[in-house]
């Protein structure tokens, strides 16, 4: 499985989710006002996710939102947790013919497809948070060990993130990659548009995933 490092967090987890930890004296700081709480909610207003999917000749763009989520606390620090990521909530944000674009949503949507019939949520679950004592990357201070769940796959991953501490909340990002064939989602059989056979959607895709929690 191809996951790779990014941000835009759960993200998912999700997930993305994504979440959250962090590390040194100033985080500690940061997060004082947290010490009294033994867990915080998704903020879902400040939370997103953007995909993208690509093509020979281009990409298509767009966003997932996520619909709740819960953290467990120890000494003020995230644990563990669990984002629930609304499929229906999809959007196409780089197709501007409001006919395709919706034909396109409708199809992804589908059985064929994500089938958010059957499947309306996906899930992203933490399980380890684990500080980066020595980041690699400025933007990246923590690694997540965590699952992420869509339709009936479910898969462990792992992936890094920037996150900040502030006196009531903490916000992630993280960036990676997923190879939808994995989650039963596969791009390359994608049979939307007059030219899919000429021009297939590759199989792995890129996430960004934003995350606020107070």
């Amino acid at each position: 499985m191809k996951i790779l490092n990014f941000i835009f967090t759960v993200l998912i987890l999700f997930t993305s989710l994504t979440v959250i930890s962090g590390c040194g004296e100033n985080n500690k700081k940061e997060s004082a006002g947290l010490y009294d709480k033994n867990s915080i909610s998704l903020d879902i207003n400040n939370s997103t996710i953007n995909w993208t999917v690509h093509r020979k000749n281009g990409k298509i763009q767009g966003t997932l939102k996520f619909s709740k989520g819960n953290f467990k606390l120890e000494k003020g620090m995230p644990v563990s947790g669990d984002c629930s990521i609304d499929m229906n909530s999809i959007k196409i944000t780089n197709i501007a013919d409001t006919t395709e674009n919706r034909q396109f949503t409708d199809y992804l949507k589908s059985a064929s497809f994500l089938d958010t019939k059957k499947y309306p949520d996906a899930v992203f679950s933490i399980r380890g948070i684990v500080p980066l004592k020595t980041p690699s990357k400025p933007d990246v201070n923590t690694t997540i060990k965590s699952s992420l769940t869509i339709k009936d796959s479910t898969l462990a991953t792992g992936l890094t993130a920037l996150t900040r501490y502030y006196p009531d909340s903490i916000s992630s990002i993280s960036k990676f990659s997923l190879n939808g064939e994995l989650w039963n989602i596969p791009l390359g059989k994608i049979n939307f548009g007059k030219d899919y056979k000429e021009n297939p959607f590759k199989e792995d895709f890129d996430v960004e995933v934003y995350i606020s929690a107070r």
